[in-house]
Formats: structure tokens, C-alpha cells, sequence
């Protein structure tokens, strides 16, 4: 009797294991959905420590380092602009004028 049960039980477990491995291939031939999620957290859900570490560590810090670099490469622009209009005007006064011009030459 009792190996009567055992020999049913192993008989279902097989049946039971064909119809899983059936399954299986059905899910794994199924076409699934790709979902592209883009979006931009400015609280994030996971790991805040390490995302303010980031942003007030490093982002900002180069965001204030870009400024003054800006700022500096303006006033260089600004310098070379007026010492070529301060040298067009020199020369300028010299074609006019060139026996007015001084004996001794400053270079700058």
C-alpha cells in the first residue's frame, strides 16, 4: 500500500514538473514590454546622503569655480581689446603727425 502512494506521488511530481517546465518556456516565448523611464529627481528615493555628497561637494564647487573663471576670462578680453584700440590709436596719431612724434619710443 504504502509504495502503491509513493509510486502515485512520483507520478504527479513528474507531471507536475513537465507542466512547470512548460510554463516556463511559454513566459520566457511571451514578447515583453520595454519600458524606457527618464525623469529628473531633485529629492531622490534612494541613498540621499550619497546625492547631496555629490551635489554640494563637487557640482556646486565647480559651478563657483566656473564663475570667477568667466568673470576673469571677460576682464582678459576686455584688457586686450582696449590695449590694441590704445595701440591702433598711436599709430594712427603717428601717420598723422610724424614729425610730431617723440625721439625716444616707450614699448609696453
Amino acid at each position: 500500500m504504502l509504495l502503491l502512494i509513493t509510486a502515485e506521488i512520483n507520478m504527479m511530481v513528474c507531471e507536475l514538473q513537465s507542466d512547470l517546465a512548460s510554463i516556463e518556456i511559454l513566459i520566457k516565448e511571451q514578447p515583453k514590454d520595454i519600458i524606457h523611464k527618464r525623469q529628473i529627481l531633485l529629492f531622490p528615493e534612494y541613498n540621499p546622503g550619497q546625492y547631496y555628497k555629490l551635489v554640494f561637494g563637487k557640482i556646486l564647487f565647480w559651478m563657483f569655480m566656473f564663475l570667477p573663471t568667466y568673470y576673469l576670462f571677460t576682464l582678459g578680453k576686455q584688457y586686450i581689446t582696449n590695449l590694441r584700440d590704445i595701440r591702433q590709436q598711436e599709430l594712427l596719431m603717428e601717420v598723422q603727425n610724424p614729425h610730431k612724434s617723440p625721439k625716444v619710443k616707450i614699448h609696453k
